[in-house]
């Protein structure tokens, strides 16, 4: 398993937050199969009121471990490129996603017995 820091965690959060958004996915396998997580720089500030600098460290990080990956593309016309969720970052993110807000029914009941309250 990859150890993610905090902020780390909150960024992959904005990656899996755009594929749920586009697509409905409701697990990490759900976002692997129709992978639509683009995100820029400029989404996760909006997102979280990062500075940039701090975004670019994180960002770095996390291509470093192979959980987010450089499209070289914009398909917005933007100035920032978009970067896309990595089959690994799913799988690593999924179990952190939005932490601090209550876990959806569905999570829970679909999870092992050993993970259900």
């Amino acid at each position: 398993m990859t150890n993610l820091t905090d902020k780390e965690i909150k960024v992959l959060n904005v990656f899996i937050d755009e594929c749920v958004d586009n697509t409905g996915a409701e697990s990490a396998q759900e976002q692997i199969d129709d992978n639509f997580s683009y995100a820029s720089a400029s989404d996760i500030q909006k997102a979280l009121g990062w500075d940039y600098q701090t975004i670019g460290g994180v960002m770095s990080s996390l291509e470093e471990k192979g959980l987010i990956c450089n499209t070289g593309e914009n398909a917005r016309n933007a100035r920032s490129t978009d970067w896309i969720c990595t089959d690994a970052g799913a799988i690593a993110g999924w179990p952190h996603r939005n932490q601090e807000k209550a876990p959806r029914y569905s999570d829970v009941a679909s999870a092992p017995s050993e993970w259900q309250l």
